[in-house]
Formats: C-alpha cells, sequence, structure tokens
C-alpha cells in the first residue's frame, strides 16, 4: 500500500510546481487548504487528501469525550515523499514535523452540528508551515 502513496507524492509534487494555482506557503502563516489543493515551498509540497472520519462533539451538544478528525496528506519532502494522517482533537493543534519543516494543523472547518452532515468537498483545513526547530 505504501508503494502507491510514492508515486502519487511524487506526481502531486510535479503537478504543484506546474500549477499557477497552487498555493504559496508563505512561512509562519496560515493557509486554508480544500480537499485536492495543495500548497508549496521551493522544497516542500503538502496536498489535501480528505477528511477520514470527524468524530468531533457537535455544537450544541454534550458528549462523554471531545472526538477527533482523522486527516489524510501528502507531504512531498523531495528526499522522502509520505503520506501522513494527522488526528485533530478540540483542545490543542497537532503538529508533525517533515523535511525540516513543522506542519501545524491549526483548525478543520467546518465543525460539526447536530443534524447537520458535511459535504467531504465543504472541508477546509487551516494550517501553518515553519522551520523546525534543531534539537
Amino acid at each position: 500500500m505504501k508503494y502507491l502513496f510514492l508515486p502519487l507524492a511524487f506526481l502531486l509534487f510535479i503537478a504543484a510546481k506546474c500549477d499557477k494555482n497552487s498555493t504559496a506557503i508563505q512561512l509562519g502563516e496560515s493557509i486554508e487548504l480544500a480537499p485536492g489543493q495543495s500548497a508549496s515551498t521551493d522544497d516542500l509540497v503538502l496536498g489535501f487528501v480528505s477528511v477520514e472520519s470527524d468524530s468531533r462533539c457537535p455544537k450544541y451538544t454534550n458528549c462523554v469525550r471531545a472526538g477527533e478528525a482523522k486527516i489524510t496528506m501528502i507531504v512531498n519532502d523531495p528526499s522522502a515523499p509520505v503520506s501522513m494522517q494527522i488526528e485533530a482533537d478540540t483542545k490543542q493543534t497537532s503538529s508533525h514535523t517533515v523535511g525540516g519543516y513543522q506542519v501545524v494543523l491549526q483548525a478543520l472547518d467546518p465543525y460539526p452540528e447536530a443534524g447537520k452532515t458535511t459535504k467531504p468537498e465543504d472541508y477546509r483545513l487551516k494550517l501553518m508551515v515553519k522551520k523546525a526547530a534543531n534539537k
């Protein structure tokens, strides 16, 4: 299965470099992506693939646990293309380091509401990319 992601990640990297509508990443600034969209720096491409599941507690309801959303992204550092799943809960941001960058998930909108179903194409992923701190 992971062998399928490597060619896909490479194609995403090439497509983002050729696509004039691809979002340019400004380090330290928030960007918003819809499913199927990508953003890039000179040496990193991020692609928002989909929301695999969203079990966050809907607005105006009481839940035993907050729940989380699972988001699939293709991250292409030319030296190591990867697919990653991000789990986002309601109380903290999720952060991953790849290729010398820190990718910080800030929000996944829209937030669930009781009795309403969100279409997959209506999701928006808000994230920030910054240089990873050296340890």
